[in-house]
């Protein structure tokens, strides 16, 4: 009698701790799909940051927007015109984005030029042209007279040089936070700034491996298949297991 106990007993625990560590599993699970949809709802709203370094360089920065499957993002409706840019280049190159980490950035610019140009006017045959060049602006102005009127052919030419920085990384939220990503321009042109910015990217999130060999040692229901017995006690050994929860 008292092994039938035993016995239904151990049955009983072990039919209780499978149970629940597949109710651990699922609900661990429903958590990494909730924080997904938490941050990515965050990202999806977020606004772009910018601001000039001591040395003068335009910064502009924005968190990044990340899903575990790159279908997911495909697949978001969203009216935000960046968002939906990003989404078509996403598409585009989608079998190339299979690893965690792989990204797709836009960024658009824009270029201010603010020059005086002093002319000395003569006959109404003149023509005159200026030039004037920096490191970042070529310009190149040529004018002449319309013949037999108060009008003028003025061509324009701006050569522009600009020059990026791309930086992709994560920012610490405090103790026990999972860290942002975000994504930040730099401009080493001081005439340029960055009006748009968005970046998708593979979370790094890595599915856990369910099988493993290890060394084994504890405390608990052991079956002698020879003497066809269940009993308790301590162990040690190698075996083969299948991890349901990963810490």
């Amino acid at each position: 009698m008292d092994r039938i106990i035993r016995e239904m007993t151990l049955i009983l625990i072990t039919l209780l701790a499978i149970t629940m560590l597949i109710m651990s599993y699922f609900l661990g699970k429903r958590t990494r799909d909730l924080a997904e949809a938490q941050s990515l709802v965050s990202s999806l709203n977020a606004e772009i940051i910018q601001w000039k370094d001591r040395d003068s360089l335009n910064h502009s920065k924005i968190e990044v927007i990340e899903t575990q499957r790159v279908q997911d993002f495909i697949n978001l409706k969203s009216k935000d015109t960046e968002i939906q840019k990003l989404q078509t280049v996403v598409k585009q190159y989608q079998d190339k984005l299979k690893n965690s980490g792989n990204s797709v950035t836009n960024f658009g610019t824009y270029t201010i030029v603010d020059k005086i140009i002093k002319i000395d006017t003569v006959a109404s045959d003149c023509s005159w042209n200026f030039e004037d060049s920096d490191k970042w602006i070529t310009t190149v102005i040529d004018a002449k007279a319309v013949p037999n009127s108060d009008m003028m052919d003025v061509s324009i030419n701006y050569k522009i040089r600009n020059e990026y920085s791309v930086i992709i990384g994560s920012e610490s939220q405090g103790l026990f936070k999972k860290s942002k990503p975000f994504v930040e321009v730099i401009n080493y042109n001081p005439y340029s700034e960055t009006s748009t910015l968005r970046t998708y990217q593979v979370s790094n999130y890595q599915k856990p491996k369910r099988f493993s060999l290890s060394i084994q040692a504890g405390y608990g229901g052991l079956i002698d298949l020879y003497h066809k017995q269940i009993g308790y006690g301590f162990y040690i050994g190698i075996g083969g297991s299948f991890n349901l929860i990963n810490f």
